[in-house]
């Protein structure tokens, strides 16, 4: 590349820094707001203010208040789905300690912001279920699908049954793990270690019944 040209990817370079920086900063103002003041209460003049930039910047980043709160989630999704990889790379060899580890990962999605933002989700969802809803599941999905991957690993080196139909078993696993961080949220009295315990035992408890039995076994 010629030397004129660099000052040119330089430029470019800086303005996608910056870009990154305010969405970074939108982001951060807007998940503030809604734990402090709840989803309906923050406008979007508001996030701006909090993150000092102008309402048309924001619309810039963000077509509606909804795609914030979403890309706040696909932000935690992320997250969860990276730490879900390392497991999957190296899962423990007793199956339920496999899932249970990779669901206590997922809860992070719980624990990581105040609770009310959580029920700010769950109550934005139900007031906007063929939009925002939709987009949610669609997160949700890959979190169900990184789960029926360890299960298939699982199947494949013999430790669950491989008849069980694992599609079915990795959302009804990943029902008992939203079950769990649903009255996390609702609940102050839950706190985050009864949270893993109570996810490790639900793990437990379904995984024992897709372990692989020995032939005319009973175990």
């Amino acid at each position: 590349m010629p030397p004129a040209h660099r000052p040119v990817r330089i430029e470019a370079g800086r303005r996608e820094r910056q870009k990154q920086e305010r969405q970074r900063r939108i982001l951060r103002a807007a998940t503030e707001l809604f734990e402090k003041r709840g989803f309906a209460g923050t406008s979007i003049e508001d996030i701006a203010a909090n993150a000092d930039l102008a309402v048309g910047t924001i619309y810039n980043y963000f077509a509606s208040k909804p795609k914030i709160l979403l890309a706040i989630l696909r932000g935690e999704t992320r997250r969860a789905l990276q730490e879900g990889e390392a497991i999957l790379k190296r899962p423990p060899s007793d199956p339920a300690l496999a899932v249970g580890k990779l669901l206590t990962a997922y809860a992070r999605l719980a624990t990581h912001h105040d609770r009310r933002l959580w029920r700010e989700l769950c109550g934005a969802i139900v007031a906007s279920p063929n939009t925002l809803g939709r987009d949610l599941f669609g997160e949700d999905l890959r979190l169900i699908e990184q789960l029926q991957a360890l299960l298939q690993e699982l199947a494949d080196a013999g430790s669950v049954d491989r008849k069980i139909d694992l599609a079915r078993a990795s959302v009804t696993l990943y029902g008992v793990f939203m079950s769990w961080c649903l009255l996390y949220s609702t609940n102050e009295d839950l706190d985050v270690e009864q949270l893993d315990r109570e996810i490790l035992a639900s793990a437990e408890f379904v995984v024992n019944g897709l372990r692989a039995r020995e032939p005319g076994g009973t175990s």
